[in-house]
């Protein structure tokens, strides 16, 4: 069987470059603990683009419910990886984070409708075996992942099963930016078997309110390094 998820870095450069007028596997993290207790320091302490220093503290930040299982804090990016507690359906979570300093070309105004007439292009962060499925699901829009922090999310689910082989795709993803910093979560299905027969089952494992709940819980501790953008 084939299990196919696009990766998050390219979802989030799709998901501009189309904003702007403008997948393949992720690899299997190695696990590392959170760090007890660290906290996002106030946005009214950050006015200015995010430096080597605040990715390093970023990295530190635990998530309640979630295990953390790597953290990669360049000079200019963080990449978070996070790992739910079993859901009542018995599948695990998988929440990527990426957090970064704004560039005038990749943090466009959220509003869903500077996205209408390109769904085509934001589908491209899904392997073309998804695109081609006629029944692929997929929504976009706008969700808050706090109050007055307004993100633009996309929803994907499609299976697809040709011969013997099986392929499939579910995922939640949103963009959040305060005109300075962004940040943008992935949350998918943590592979652990049996694989999915349906796209129902999909569907129970991940739909789109579980993907927008998990990224709110994701994103909360986080939520104080960065101002509201309305």
């Amino acid at each position: 069987m084939l299990r196919t998820t696009a990766l998050f870095a390219a979802a989030t450069a799709v998901l501009f470059a189309t904003a702007c007028g403008g997948g393949s596997d992720e690899a299997e993290p190695t696990a590392s603990p959170s760090t007890p207790g660290a906290t996002a320091s106030p946005a009214a302490a950050r006015p200015s683009p995010f430096a080597a220093a605040d990715f390093t503290r970023l990295a530190a930040i635990a998530v309640p419910g979630y295990t953390s299982v790597r953290q990669t804090a360049s000079a200019t990016s963080l990449l978070a990886v996070y790992e739910s507690q079993p859901l009542e359906s018995g599948v695990r979570l998988t929440a990527t984070v990426t957090i970064s300093a704004c560039d005038p070309f990749i943090c466009p105004d959220l509003d869903a409708a500077n996205f209408l007439g390109k769904e085509a292009q934001l589908k491209t962060a899904l392997p073309e075996v998804h695109i081609k499925n006629p029944a692929l699901v997929f929504t976009m829009g706008n969700a808050d992942l706090a109050a007055g922090y307004r993100g633009f999310f996309t929803y994907a689910r499609s299976f697809v099963r040709d011969g013997g082989t099986t392929s499939t795709a579910n995922r939640y993803s949103i963009q959040y930016h305060d005109g300075v910093n962004q940040v943008g979560i992935l949350i998918g299905v943590r592979f652990e078997g049996p694989f999915p027969q349906s796209e129902a089952e999909m569907q129970r494992q991940l739909d789109q309110p579980t993907g927008e709940a998990a990224a709110r819980a994701v994103f909360a501790p986080f939520q104080p390094t960065f101002r509201p953008n309305r």
